[in-house]
């Protein structure tokens, strides 16, 4: 147990370590955006800065669509965990609920990962509690999959969740547990910029104000 407990204690310091420079790198790109995209143009040819600015402002809107639609999901997830736990009589809901909203950031296995924790804390105090902290998981998290997020997806950026399952492994194996947890936003960004560049790219006219 104590290994275990060791193990997890590193995992999550890492995740929220690479979380919090996650958020202070957002910061610090919102706070003067046409800086950094006007930054980036000017190392471009000045022949791609068009289709290159729209895929950029494509991008922009897409991540940010997919941000709020995750903040979305986060605080709901917080709530329907603090409430659940909260019900159930698990130690330390309001801390467990914090960690399972933040870990709903990361897609497909975040969720898991948020229970782990409320798991173990249950099934110290008991196997009736276990297993209906269990219950209570499975069910949050088929209403959060097959009700909340297409309803939420549809205001944000729709990626197969086959893209964004192979993505995650891609960006894991590259970057370790802070690949993991940006694996949304670049599998956004990516599929975006794909799209914009290959697959659908407009042309150079329609978007000459970029070269301004």
């Amino acid at each position: 147990m104590a290994s275990v407990a060791q193990s997890m204690f590193g995992m999550m310091t890492a995740a929220m370590t690479g979380l919090l420079l996650a958020v202070l790198g957002g910061i610090y790109f919102a706070a003067s955006p046409a800086e950094y995209h006007k930054g980036m143009l000017a190392m471009l040819p000045r022949s791609a800065r068009s289709r290159a600015g729209v895929a950029v402002r494509e991008t922009g809107d897409a991540l940010r669509n997919w941000l709020l639609g995750q903040l979305v999901s986060m605080a709901a997830t917080f709530f329907a965990v603090l409430i659940g736990l909260t019900l159930i009589g698990v130690p330390s809901a309001l801390a467990l609920a914090i960690v399972a909203g933040l870990f709903e950031f990361i897609p497909l296995v975040g969720p898991f990962l948020g229970a782990v924790p409320a798991l173990l804390i249950a099934l110290t105090t008991g196997v009736e509690t276990f297993m209906w902290t269990a219950g209570f998981f499975v069910v949050w998290q088929q209403i959060e999959g097959n009700a909340m997020a297409p309803l939420v997806m549809r205001f944000a950026v729709s990626i197969p969740p086959a893209v964004t399952l192979f993505a995650l492994f891609l960006f894991g194996g590259m970057f370790g547990i802070v690949g993991i947890l940006l694996g949304g936003p670049l599998t956004v960004a990516a599929w975006v910029l794909v799209r914009c560049l290959w697959i659908e790219p407009r042309k150079p006219e329609t978007v000459s104000r970029d070269d301004d």
